[in-house]
């Protein structure tokens, strides 16, 4: 049996030692031309210009156009909540409505105000994170704890007394 398995070791040796041991072609440069021209990480994008300051830290929550009073938008500042009406004149902080396209969409509403000689282009924010997070409180309000069966039952049962002359536990 051992001299079986040793004979086919010796055949298969001298088999594999007869072929030729090549490495293979590599595959022409030209082939990976296809998937690198969809590369994502390749394609170059243009960046948005930089906000003005005060830009970021209002938002347009609504423009309504009046025929007597004319255009005028709310905005609200992100971190007060301050809200100010604005418009084509200037008001006490310095903002003025230049132009306001309220759309029938809501969500395509723009407006377009000026602060100090900056213009800036408003959409309309995102109203209902706007309200809960007007309506949420800075900390939860403490829950009191419910009284379970077993405190309920110490509160009517009074703690057992040591029989007289008892040695003190």
């Amino acid at each position: 049996m051992k001299s079986l398995v040793i004979i086919c070791c010796a055949i298969t040796g001298f088999l594999m030692a007869n072929e030729e041991n090549s490495v293979p072609s590599a595959y022409p440069s030209d082939r990976y031309a296809p998937t690198w021209g969809r590369n994502p990480f390749l394609v170059t994008t243009t960046n948005p210009p930089p906000k003005s300051s005060w830009e970021q830290d209002w938002v347009l929550l609504g423009t309504t156009v009046l025929e007597k009073q004319g255009a005028f938008a709310l905005i609200q500042n992100v971190h007060t909540r301050e809200v100010v009406r604005v418009e084509s004149k200037p008001n006490i902080h310095g903002f003025k409505l230049i132009a306001c396209q309220p759309d029938p969409a809501r969500k395509a509403s723009t407006a377009e105000i000026s602060l100090h000689g900056k213009i800036a282009s408003l959409p309309l924010a995102n109203t209902t994170a706007a309200q809960s997070a007007q309506n949420k409180p800075d900390r939860p309000e403490p829950v009191p704890t419910p009284i379970n069966s077993q405190s309920r039952r110490r509160l009517l049962i009074p703690p057992a007394q040591p029989a007289p002359g008892a040695p003190p536990q």
